[in-house]
């Protein structure tokens, strides 16, 4: 059987300049794969499954060669909520969606690390 690991990427409103200034921050493609591959080096027989309140930005930017992955497309917050927990890990980039599906999944959680930005108003309230 494959070992099931949810990515979940944020994006849409956190690109926005207001969320920007305030210091609200997504994650680089580069989070992405290099979680991807600590999973790799971990687990055999993986199948990613991805979602995101921006798909296209994941299909256009996940690395998807050589991998069993899945983009969920079409699909309403509460299915994808519902998919993502269902997998055995989990690798999200920002928000409390990701931060939900990571703790109901009950396994290995990889979480961005570079929120917020330093030194922001938002960083300040933490």
């Amino acid at each position: 059987p494959s070992v099931l690991i949810g990515i979940h990427v944020r994006t849409g409103d956190m690109t926005s300049d207001l969320f920007h200034r305030y210091g609200y921050t997504t994650a680089p493609p580069e989070y992405i794969e290099r979680a991807m591959q600590c999973m790799e080096k971990q687990f055999q027989n993986i199948m990613f499954i991805v979602s995101s309140d921006d798909i296209d930005w994941g299909e256009r930017n996940i690395n998807a060669v050589k991998r069993n992955i899945y983009f969920s497309r079409n699909h309403s917050d509460v299915f994808d909520l519902a998919l993502l927990t269902s997998c055995d890990h989990v690798i999200m980039t920002v928000g409390t969606f990701g931060w939900w599906a990571g703790f109901l999944a009950d396994g290995q959680v990889v979480y961005y690390n570079d929120f917020p930005a330093p030194q922001s108003s938002l960083s300040r309230a933490f």
